[in-house]
C-alpha cells in the first residue's frame, strides 16, 4: 500500500506540471504585466546633417575666435591669417560630433549666469548652413555635481550635457586640434 505522503507529493508534482504546461501554452493575449519604470524620452540637443554645414565659427574661452569654411577643393579651409592647413578629417569629426552630444536634462528654470556661465564666459560655436540659416550653440560651466556642462542652442532652454560626450568634443574645439601636424624635417 502507498503511503499518504507519497500521494501528497504526487499531487503536488502533477499540479506543478499542470502549471508549467499552462504557462508555456498560454494564448498570446494573456501577458504577464510587469511593473516597469517608464524611461524618459531622450532630449534632442541639435539635429542636422554634417554635410549641410557650410561654415563654422568657434569662440573658445580665453582664445581668439576662428572660422573654418567648407571648400569643394580642399574640404575645409581656415578663414584667417594663420597659414597652417587644416586636417579635414578632424574638422569633419567636430561638425559630426556636435549633434551627437547627449543632453541629460532640460532645466525649466535655469540657475543664474554665475553658475551656468552661458552669458558671461561661454564657448560659442556658430554653425552656418548651406541654406543660409545660422545656429549658435553656447557651452557653459561644469554643473555643481560635475556630472555635465550647461549648454543652450540659440535662445532655447538650458540643457545639461553629458560630461563625457562634451569632454570628447572640447578637445576638437581648439584650433591646435584641427590643424594638420607639421612633419619634422
Amino acid at each position: 500500500m502507498i503511503r499518504r505522503s507519497t500521494w501528497v507529493l504526487l499531487i503536488v508534482f502533477l499540479l506543478a506540471l499542470a502549471g508549467l504546461l499552462f504557462l508555456s501554452r498560454r494564448p498570446q493575449g494573456l501577458k504577464v504585466i510587469q511593473d516597469g519604470t517608464p524611461t524618459p524620452a531622450p532630449i534632442t540637443f541639435l539635429e542636422y546633417a554634417s554635410e549641410e554645414v557650410a561654415r563654422l565659427t568657434i569662440q573658445p574661452k580665453d582664445s581668439p575666435a576662428f572660422t573654418v569654411e567648407r571648400n569643394p577643393q580642399t574640404l575645409w579651409q581656415l578663414i584667417a591669417v594663420d597659414p597652417r592647413p587644416l586636417d579635414p578629417a578632424k574638422v569633419e569629426e567636430l561638425v559630426a560630433t556636435i549633434p551627437t552630444l547627449q543632453a541629460q536634462s532640460q532645466l525649466d528654470t535655469p540657475p543664474p549666469d554665475s553658475a551656468t556661465g552661458l552669458e558671461s564666459s561661454p564657448i560659442l560655436i556658430t554653425l552656418e548652413f548651406k541654406d543660409g540659416h545660422k545656429t549658435t550653440v553656447r557651452f557653459g560651466n561644469l554643473t555643481p555635481t560635475s556630472s555635465g556642462y550647461y549648454a543652450q542652442v540659440d535662445s532655447g532652454p538650458v540643457l545639461v550635457l553629458n560630461k563625457t560626450s562634451f569632454d570628447n568634443l572640447s578637445v576638437l574645439m581648439a584650433l591646435g586640434g584641427l590643424v594638420q601636424p607639421i612633419p619634422a624635417p
